[in-house]
């Protein structure tokens, strides 16, 4: 928790620890190409499914509550790994990620725009752009172009996530630290 009794919270799917491992690989390969991209800690790959910012104690009371509201509604969810994306696009690179794709369904999708809904009740900044479900591999260091290595191999397999987590990030030097402040069954 910051020191003004704020903390910088998000909702996430958690990675199983294979596909993180699958991902540390791709990291190593990322980093040894491009070391103008901040690259991400394999142990703290996810999938954001809402930011929500600096909140206080009693927001994250009713946000922890908003989210078991949720709990058991959607069942186990299975993903598989995708290309290599960024935003705002590959050309000029800021965000760089891998997508992922349900298989068998659209459950993310409902409940990714459900989280929205009960957030907003809760009087929250919602960003209700079109989601994509993706895990960011780095960020582009400010000012600076990267690019992306072609024909690298990737990642592949399906994987299932079984809960959705209320997370903590802390930010650092050497980059983001996360803690799991709450995990809902799917």
């Amino acid at each position: 928790m910051a020191k003004d009794g704020k903390s910088r919270l998000f909702i996430a799917l958690n990675l199983p620890p294979k596909v993180k491992e699958s991902l540390a690989i791709l990291l190593t390969k990322l980093k040894n190409y491009d070391r103008l991209v901040k690259w991400c800690q394999p142990e703290g790959l996810h999938l954001t499914l809402h930011f929500l910012g600096e909140i206080g104690s009693q927001t994250e009371r009713d946000v922890t509550a908003a989210l078991e509201s949720l709990a058991g509604k959607f069942g186990a969810l299975e993903f598989k790994l995708g290309a290599l994306g960024a935003f705002p696009n590959l050309s000029k690179p800021k965000v760089i990620f891998i997508q992922c794709r349900q298989v068998n369904g659209d459950a993310v999708y409902r409940l990714q725009n459900e989280l929205g809904e009960k957030l907003k009740q809760l009087k929250l900044t919602v960003d209700f752009r079109a989601w994509r479900a993706h895990i960011t591999l780095g960020r582009v260091k400010s000012g600076l172009e990267a690019s992306l290595p072609e024909n690298l191999a990737l990642p592949s397999g399906n994987f299932i996530i079984n809960s959705f987590e209320l997370m903590e990030s802390e930010l650092k030097p050497i980059g983001a630290a996360y803690r799991k402040i709450a995990s809902f069954k799917l």
